[in-house]
């Protein structure tokens, strides 16, 4: 962000993000670029089908429950914001755009989490807290491999 002052008030003008779609081998990923085109966040999605074998009933018995009523369902993976851009709305935004493609191409599909926040710079409360803000509900909390199961219809 930059600032300047002009007549006794601040002004801040935002730093102008580029945001691209590409599908590529059934993934869909959203880019975000900064002004020089440098990538400063991303998050993938993509399609999955339950009768496959992915996902294993003696895993985890709610999940499995959950998501056993459905031929499909959308898993949304791989949120990154690099840190000099952190705070600054990409993942918000990269969130919004990805559930409105996801709803635009996967009508009444539901859509799953399986968030772990990387390193130590996130806690998990501080990532279930960011998905809850998009309508996802807990399904389950494991806070001994740092991750959660979160759920949308």
């Amino acid at each position: 962000m930059y600032s300047c002052r002009i007549n006794q008030h601040y002004v801040i003008a935002e730093a102008v993000y580029t945001y691209k779609l590409k599908q590529e081998d059934g993934d869909i990923t959203i880019r975000a670029y900064d002004e020089a085109k440098k990538e400063a966040g991303s998050l993938t999605f993509l399609e999955e089908y339950v009768d496959d074998g992915t996902f294993d009933p003696y895993e985890d018995q709610p999940f499995y429950e959950k998501i056993s009523e459905h031929e499909t369902v959308v898993n949304i993976r791989d949120l990154h914001v690099e840190p000099a851009y952190r705070s600054s709305g990409i993942a918000s935004t990269l969130m919004k755009r990805a559930l409105k493609a996801i709803k635009s191409r996967f009508s009444g599909v539901p859509i799953y989490i399986n968030a772990s926040p990387y390193g130590e710079s996130l806690s998990l409360d501080t990532l279930v807290a960011f998905y809850t803000k998009f309508g996802f509900k807990v399904l389950k909390k494991y806070t001994e491999h740092r991750n959660a199961l979160l759920w949308q219809d």
